[in-house]
């Protein structure tokens, strides 16, 4: 899943004053000396869209006023001004947060940070976790064709529930209509309100790689929608498993080498003629194996001409083929070159 965005954490400080804490007779030091009872909280197990509300006790055991600069939250979040900034020697005070759950996750950590004028500790982290229990689960996050023959009319699909008791039901799906027609069945699944959602590839379905993002519009108390990928290779006779060429980041002078099976699915006789590149740092090289054909690419990355550090790139091995169904074949080529 698609994965954590930053949570909606709102700090409050809350300080209660007069609360005398034993000092030592003799302090070894001068100055202000911040103490915090515990400094992090495991809040456990959350469900989405809920809140968890914490209190962090701390007092001023040194011997001069503790100031409170400042408060931040991660992911740029905003937190409330205290009510009073100055703790003096001996007096206690507390800092409340809430922790707010939206739509997020798994396992989520996210820091508090307290500024303040102790010279020893300027800044404290007080540090909050939890595991985000989903209101929806899905089984995957992604409904994965893989490799696809056109005309298998290939049938793949993905669980979608919700606790039993919940008032909650799929309604419709939004996305990859080039590709797919999209059916949502009832399911079961032990102590849960359970859906099975299926795409059938299309008969018609244009040839080569496909991403697209797939909304499920659902019925639930809490959520509206929930969203999951939609992936797959479409061909026509010659069959490979990775879509892409990933050559990662290569640093100058430095030659990679990548290489791709290329199957044959079934008895044809159709052949793959030629491979090009539209640049000359690439060296192609087409050849064949007991099941089809293997494709090498070779990176020259000193043979690259380009301004700056860095040159992602996105080009394309073109492989021309006797299938009059698919006459030629793309395959992405990706990644950074770097001096």
């Amino acid at each position: 899943m698609i994965r954590v965005r930053c949570l909606s954490i709102l700090c409050g400080l809350a300080l209660s004053l007069g609360v005398t804490v034993a000092h030592a007779a003799d302090p070894l030091f001068s100055g202000p000396l911040i103490h915090f009872d515990e400094r992090q909280v495991d809040f456990g197990d959350l469900p989405q869209a809920s809140q968890a509300e914490h209190r962090f006790s701390f007092s001023n055991d040194g011997t001069e006023p503790l100031r409170i600069e400042k408060i931040e939250t991660s992911c740029g979040c905003t937190a409330a001004a205290p009510t009073d900034s100055i703790i003096l020697p001996g007096n206690a005070a507390s800092i409340d947060v809430t922790f707010s759950t939206r739509d997020f996750q798994g396992d989520v950590s996210k820091v508090v940070v307290i500024f303040t004028n102790d010279p020893g500790e300027p800044r404290v982290d007080l540090m909050l976790r939890a595991n985000i229990v989903p209101l929806i689960r899905v089984e995957s996050d992604w409904v994965d064709f893989g490799p696809v023959r056109r005309s298998e009319g290939k049938v793949v699909g993905v669980l979608v529930t919700a606790d039993e008791g919940t008032d909650f039901r799929v309604s419709s799906v939004e996305g990859g209509e080039n590709w797919v027609d999209w059916k949502i069945v009832p399911a079961s699944a032990p102590d849960q309100i359970a859906y099975r959602v299926e795409a059938t590839l299309k008969p018609g379905a244009p040839l080569g790689p496909f991403t697209d993002r797939i909304i499920l519009h659902v019925h639930h108390p809490n959520r509206q929608i929930q969203s999951l990928g939609l992936r797959g290779n479409v061909y026509s006779y010659f069959r490979y498993a990775e879509p892409n060429m990933e050559f990662n980041t290569v640093k100058v002078g430095k030659t990679i080498r990548r290489t791709l099976a290329i199957e044959s699915d079934g008895n044809q006789p159709y052949r793959i003629t030629d491979v090009r590149v539209d640049q000359d740092f690439f060296i192609p090289e087409l050849k064949p194996t007991a099941n089809g054909y293997e494709l090498l690419v070779t990176l020259r990355s000193d043979a690259a001409k380009f301004d700056g550090d860095r040159y992602p790139f996105r080009e394309y091995a073109r492989l021309e083929t006797t299938d009059p169904n698919q006459k030629e074949i793309v395959i992405p080529m990706r990644g950074v070159i770097r001096r």
